[in-house]
C-alpha cells in the first residue's frame, strides 16, 4: 500500500488556493496569521480495501477563518461554498496514482471564538487513494 498523503495534500492545496484566491491558504496554522485565511487539515487516514486493492481513506477539513463581526459568518459561508464547489465530486489528479481521487462532501460546521472576534467555518471531505 502506497502512502499518498503528500500527493493528496499537494492536489488539495492547489485546488483550494485557486478557489479562494487571493485569500491565504495554509496546511498548518502559522503564529498570528492575518484574517481572513484558510487551513487544510488531515483529520484521519486509515487503510481500506481488500487483497490486491489496498489504499487509504482520508478525512480532511478545510477551515476558513474570518473576523467575528456579523459579516464574518456570511463571508465564511461564501468561501466554503467555493471550497465545496472546487472539491466535491471533482477529480483531483494525484501523482503516481492511476485514477484521480474524488472528494465526497461530508458536512459543514461553524464556530465563533469565545471573545466573538473570529468565525471559523469548516467543510469536511473524504478521499480514497490507492
Amino acid at each position: 500500500m502506497a502512502d499518498r498523503i503528500f500527493e493528496l495534500q499537494q492536489a488539495l492545496y492547489a485546488a483550494v488556493a485557486a478557489a479562494l484566491s487571493p485569500m491565504k491558504v495554509f496546511d498548518y496554522v502559522p503564529e498570528n496569521p492575518a484574517l481572513p485565511y484558510a487551513v487544510i487539515d488531515f483529520l484521519s487516514t486509515t487503510p481500506w480495501g481488500g487483497k490486491g486493492s489496498m489504499g487509504q481513506e482520508h478525512e480532511i477539513e478545510v477551515a476558513c477563518y474570518h473576523g467575528g463581526e456579523q459579516r464574518g459568518k456570511k463571508a465564511a459561508q461564501q468561501k466554503l461554498s467555493l471550497v465545496i464547489a472546487a472539491l466535491h465530486d471533482v477529480a483531483l489528479n494525484i501523482a503516481n496514482q492511476s485514477e484521480p481521487a474524488r472528494g465526497i462532501y461530508l458536512g459543514t460546521s461553524f464556530d465563533v471564538s469565545e471573545d466573538g472576534k473570529i468565525v471559523r467555518g469548516a467543510a469536511t471531505f473524504r478521499y480514497f487513494t490507492q
